[in-house]
């Protein structure tokens, strides 16, 4: 700060911090209680403080812009969604949504119409428990699905083990897959009837990304030789189920397990691409939520859990975050329940919102930010712009053209412009 070159008020003569008050009023931190005058032995207001700490930690104070977006339900309230909507996928460019719902359907929406008929019923192969994890809760259609007719689902069984299947549409029939073409892609041993994971998402590279909870064995997730608390990445188009990228961390298997992309992770429930970079929100044990954003490309990453939780050190007497990649947000339970990782925005019908992530929390509220250059910026919070979800988030889902959705308990919202 530059030093003060006059006297800048007529009450604080002889006070013990005159020097500082001058210097603070000479560089426009602070602009005293009137013309001339200070007030030094005043009471200070709580948004006074506010405004001074806003200032000298230069934290940024702009406000959201005019909301440009607004929830319009598609389907939900008294429409039969089974035990309620996981995920909502759509093969690239087409025009029909394809929803999972928990207790074991795949349902398709055309033209804002539910089917009558299920896409897909493996209820008689899923698990389901009251507040419990289980159910159908990941799906992803093949890149060259308009050639092969090739999806995965992601469920767990009878015994609460996580399975990966594929699947091959009707022949004859675009609105219905072949039961009898199920092929076991892998299979994920999960004892807990928590922390599944779910996520199926191709990469850019072409191969198949899984998240993976650490079943409630949190020290698993820091063990590369288990699956659990992971992201697995695999090609399904070469090998028998399956055949290893060659650039996987580990696909020698003497470090760890060939399959894993990365580890540290405690319930990847959400997870996405954008360009460059994959966006992981990990749900968070007792304080903190986080959601990571790094680069795709980069094989081996360590996300830290449980030796951190969010950004904190779950044992500080002991902690060694060396070689832990950090949260690029995190918030605590103040806050909310538990993080819903989305998607960056990447449609074309609200040009004002393209390129901003989008995620939520159990809470029902629901956030964006830009991640640019490595930093997070025009980090907004829009839930009193808009009409909140009817009850709690579960997910997001996007369509065949990148516009995007918002999925609750027993509704599907699509993100549209206001």
């Amino acid at each position: 700060l530059a030093p003060a070159t006059r006297d800048h008020f007529s009450d604080d003569d002889a006070h013990p911090h005159e020097t500082a008050i001058n210097v603070l009023a000479q560089n426009s931190v602070v602009s005293g209680c009137g013309p001339g005058l200070f007030c030094p032995d005043e009471p200070v207001r709580r948004d006074q403080i506010a405004a001074l700490l806003t200032q000298v930690l230069e934290i940024e104070t702009s406000h959201p812009p005019p909301t440009p977006w607004a929830l319009e339900l598609v389907v939900g309230g008294t429409t039969n969604l089974g035990s309620g909507p996981t995920d909502l996928q759509a093969p690239a460019s087409n025009d029909r949504l394809f929803l999972t719902t928990r207790d074991g359907t795949i349902r398709i929406i055309d033209d804002g119409d539910l089917l009558p008929e299920p896409f897909l019923d493996l209820t008689h192969k899923v698990l389901i428990q009251k507040s419990r994890e289980h159910g159908l809760l990941g799906l992803a259609f093949h890149p060259h699905y308009a050639a092969n007719h090739k999806f995965y689902v992601f469920y767990t069984d009878l015994d609460g083990h996580s399975q990966v299947y594929e699947y091959l549409t009707d022949s004859g029939d675009i609105n219905r897959a072949d039961p009898s073409t199920a092929r076991h892609i892998i299979t994920f041993e999960q004892d807990s009837d928590y922390h599944k994971g779910g996520q199926l998402q191709f990469g850019t590279d072409g191969y198949l990304y899984i998240s993976v909870g650490d079943g409630e064995n949190s020290r698993a997730a820091q063990n590369p030789h288990t699956e659990l608390g992971t992201i697995v990445r695999i090609d399904v188009d070469n090998g028998e189920p399956y055949s290893i990228p060659a650039d996987n961390p580990f696909a020698d298997g003497e470090r760890g397990l060939p399959e894993i992309w990365a580890y540290g992770l405690r319930n990847p429930w959400r997870f996405s691409f954008d360009g460059p970079h994959i966006y992981i929100a990990d749900v968070g044990e007792h304080q903190w939520e986080e959601v990571n954003v790094t680069d795709a490309s980069q094989g081996g990453i360590n996300y830290g859990w449980p030796i951190m939780e969010g950004t904190i050190c779950s044992t500080p007497s002991r902690c060694d975050a060396d070689g832990l990649v950090i949260p690029r947000v995190s918030y605590a339970h103040t806050e909310g329940i538990a993080v819903i990782g989305g998607y960056v925005y990447r449609g074309t019908a609200i040009p004002e919102m393209t390129g901003r992530y989008f995620y939520s929390d159990y809470a029902r509220w629901i956030r964006t930010f830009v991640y640019e250059n490595g930093e997070i910026t025009q980090h907004y919070d829009w839930t009193r712009a808009i009409d909140r979800p009817d009850t709690p988030v579960y997910s997001f889902g996007i369509d065949g053209h990148g516009e995007l959705y918002l999925l609750t308990f027993r509704s599907v919202y699509k993100i549209v412009p206001r």
